[in-house]
């Protein structure tokens, strides 16, 4: 998903203004980015996983879709092949449930802040891009 300026405001606008859209507006404020790609998934093999394989290549095409002043979001956390109405380990109550999950986006908060992803709120990364 893509928004330009007008469509960043009336994504504002539409929705109720909770404290962190508020904070990511003033994150995104600051930045003025030029273009916001919204980084959704990336999904690597089994045999090519923990190897730097898909960061290097994520951050590789990031910079190709860059356009000077490009601001790059993501949401560190591992993918979930399970439909909406099956039970999703992030929910459960049992912290033995959780624990992979939460273990796995704790190496990936790591890795994309390796690539100089910073936090900005809610479990969120961005960086600025430059092609």
């Amino acid at each position: 998903m893509l928004l330009d300026g007008e469509e960043w405001q009336n994504y504002f606008r539409d929705f109720e203004r909770s404290a962190f859209r508020l904070e990511v507006h003033q994150i995104y404020t600051a930045l003025s980015p030029a273009l916001l790609l919204l980084l959704e998934s990336v999904r690597v093999s089994e045999a090519w996983r923990g190897k730097g394989v898909g960061m290097r290549l994520t951050v590789t095409a990031l910079r190709r879709l860059a356009v000077p002043g490009t601001v790059a979001v993501c949401y560190p956390a591992p993918i979930h092949d399970h439909g909406p109405d099956e039970p999703c380990s992030y929910a459960s109550d049992d912290p033995e449930v959780r624990r992979p999950d939460e273990e796995a986006m704790e190496k990936l908060r790591r890795a994309w802040e390796r690539h100089a992803f910073r936090p900005i709120g809610e479990g969120v990364y961005a960086r600025r891009i430059e092609p």
